[in-house]
């Protein structure tokens, strides 16, 4: 019950009554009991339910961050993949800019049609196929971008869309590096890949993290929605996850097929990835590899420009290609063409390089024969003694001049360069020039070679020529070419005059032989005669040879004994005195000075005895053939000097 009492006051203030109301409350009791264990229900129920969705929060936050962690280095891989993607050969070309401004492509690989539906012949006979398909909203950049590589010849970038024939648009990436020329133009070589997939992986992971970020922030305003926002936004997160790990097997599949060697190194230049065709090219597994460092396939000759290549390559953010000579597995040499480029992570770093290579060992060994073939028939046909000259047949049927060999200059007047792309009128005159051209058209009207005699004047001398020309036909049969040789034969006729001369000075050479067969019998007893001086000079000339031969050593030994002999007199002066007396009997000293001149003396006595038998056997030599050609002056000489010697 509940009890409620008033006091009641007179005008003096005093309390006279008490005014009491008495109130059953049992009933609101009881209410208020139920609220206050309803209150203390509510209460546990409302902390429970915070632990629970504290819980679920900080669980949801910490599988976020293990998310963004797993994005991240997804996103790590796939910049890196793109890296090696970029020197993965969609389409290898060579892109030349003319010094006119005029440009071409001498050269596009079976890739193109993957990417462009051109196959390559028609881009490298109209370059404007491989412009025209660029987007036209990016085709402005595209060209600028050429023209400031063109301008500073720094690597060449583009990434961009391109429209197909058939109305498909792609995504494109391309990279090259420009050269200079000797001619001026420049020269482009690259790479160019479709980036569509990885285009369209980026638009997706970007509208990901749009969509991730909104949800956050409703997920802070409504924690009762954070938990159906969180679980749709992880299965959002595993279809990206699931297209980039797609994306990373495509391209390492695309690298581990290509016949390219794909290589990572680290920044110390030790093997991270070694792919198939890296095998294939060396010779070396992807385990044997693993590990060694850049010199273990550098040929020793290549290893100084290798550490440029090296130095160069880290300091720099674009590729760079080099020709060097490598060694496989098996010791073998080969050539190969390197297309390199630094592996840059977020943070500006440098933390790899990815290398591209390929086997052009053949390709050089071609080239060098073919040099050295096109040098060899130079050389013959500038060496050889012959005229050789190419005529060229216009469509019109006229005839000029495309080169001549140095014979033809020499035996003309007229150089090479003078000649070409004139008539022969122009370079030889009206008259012996149509003469000239008469035979040329006759061999285009017969189209067989023929062979004729014809008599030129060149440089003021008239000679005979017999001349050989034969015509060149092209593919359809048709003659573009004459090539002719031509021998003077001048000499030749001169001979067929002088031979009927020498026919009649035969005949009186034979009455004089006849004459001499009479002074023979004299002759043979003066060669009797010359037999046996011959005989007495070649007894003699043996011991005399020998004794010349050695006076030399003779000479060096006794100026060695004597060297000796002046050491000990140098070192040991105080000798015995039996030796010191047999030097002065012997007058050393006098020996000293005395024996090299005797030397002397039998070497010019030598020497004069060898004269006097080479004298006597040249005036009657012995065991030489009956008839031979003679120097009569020297014969003469060596008669005197016998006269002067038998005074």
């Amino acid at each position: 019950m509940e009890i409620n009492t008033i006091p009641i006051c007179d005008a003096q203030g005093k309390v006279t009554h008490v005014l009491g109301t008495l109130q059953d409350i049992t009933e609101r009791k009881e209410i208020e009991v139920t609220l206050q264990q309803l209150y203390e229900e509510l209460e546990i129920r409302v902390h429970q339910r915070t632990s629970e969705l504290t819980q679920v929060v900080t669980h949801l936050q910490k599988e976020i961050k293990q998310r963004e962690a797993i994005e991240n280095q997804f996103l790590l891989s796939e910049e890196k993949l793109q890296k090696l993607s970029a020197n993965v050969p969609g389409m290898l070309y060579q892109f030349k800019l003319g010094a006119d401004g005029q440009f071409s492509f001498p050269y596009v690989s079976s890739g193109c049609f993957e990417i462009y539906e051109l196959f390559p012949q028609n881009v490298i006979a109209d370059a404007s196929l491989f412009i025209s398909s660029v987007h036209r909203d990016e085709r402005e950049d595209f060209e600028k971008s050429i023209a400031n590589s063109a301008q500073s010849l720094q690597p060449w970038q583009w990434e961009g869309r391109i429209i197909l024939t058939s109305g498909k648009v792609k995504w494109i990436q391309a990279a090259s590096r420009p050269e200079k020329q000797a001619d001026g133009s420049i020269i482009w070589d690259g790479v160019v890949t479709d980036v569509t997939r990885l285009k369209q992986a980026e638009r997706a992971l970007k509208r990901a993290y749009t969509d991730l970020e909104k949800r956050v922030e409703e997920r802070t305003q409504q924690l009762m929605q954070t938990n159906q926002a969180l679980q749709k936004e992880i299965g959002e997160r595993h279809l990206v996850q699931s297209e980039l790990l797609a994306s990373r097997q495509r391209l390492a599949l695309l690298i581990e097929q290509t016949p390219l060697a794909v290589i990572e190194w680290d920044k110390n230049f030790a093997v991270k990835e070694w792919n198939r065709g890296a095998e294939n090219i060396f010779g070396y597994t992807k385990e044997q590899a693993i590990g060694n460092y850049l010199e273990f396939i550098v040929s020793p000759t290549a290893q100084e420009q290798i550490d440029h290549f090296k130095t160069a390559l880290l300091s720099q953010r674009g590729g760079s290609r080099v020709v060097t000579e490598n060694i496989t597995l098996d010791g073998k040499t080969i050539i190969c063409e390197w297309y390199n480029n630094p592996l840059v992570a977020v943070n500006s770093e440098v933390i790899g390089v990815a290398s591209m290579v390929l086997d052009i060992t053949e390709r050089e060994q071609s080239e060098t024969t073919l040099q050295e073939q096109e040098q060899f028939l130079r050389s013959i046909y500038q060496g050889v003694e012959q005229l050789i000259f190419v005529v060229n047949v216009l469509d019109n049927g006229e005839l000029v001049y495309a080169d001549w060999n140095l014979a033809t200059e020499k035996a003309t007047g007229i150089s090479a360069s003078n000649a070409i792309s004139k008539f022969p009128e122009e370079v030889f005159g009206d008259v012996q020039g149509a003469k000239i051209r008469q035979q040329y058209i006759r061999c285009l009207e017969v189209g067989i070679p023929i062979t004729y005699e014809e008599n030129l004047v060149f440089q003021g001398e008239e000679n005979c020529w017999l001349t050989t020309i034969n015509p060149l036909r092209n593919i359809e049969g048709k003659i573009y070419r004459i090539v002719g040789t031509s021998f003077n034969i001048s000499e030749r006729k001169q001979a067929e005059t002088q031979l009927k001369q020498q026919t009649q000075e035969l005949k009186i050479a034979l009455n004089e032989l006849q004459n001499a067969q009479i002074q023979l019998g004299q002759s043979e007893k003066m060669s009797s005669l010359g037999n046996l001086v011959a005989g007495v000079a070649h007894e003699i000339n043996n011991p005399v040879n020998i004794i010349y031969d050695n006076i030399d050593y003779a000479n060096n030994y006794i100026q060695n004994l004597l060297k000796i002999v002046q050491l000990y007199q140098q070192y040991y002066p105080q000798a015995a005195s039996g030796i010191q007396a047999f030097a002065k009997e012997i007058d050393l000293e006098f020996i000293y000075d005395d024996l090299p001149k005797l030397l002397d003396s039998m070497k010019i006595g030598a020497q004069r005895i060898r004269e006097i038998v080479t004298s006597l056997r040249n005036f009657s030599p012995m065991d030489e053939a009956q008839m031979k050609k003679l120097d009569i002056y020297q014969g003469l000489d060596n008669t005197f000097l016998l006269k002067d010697y038998l005074k």
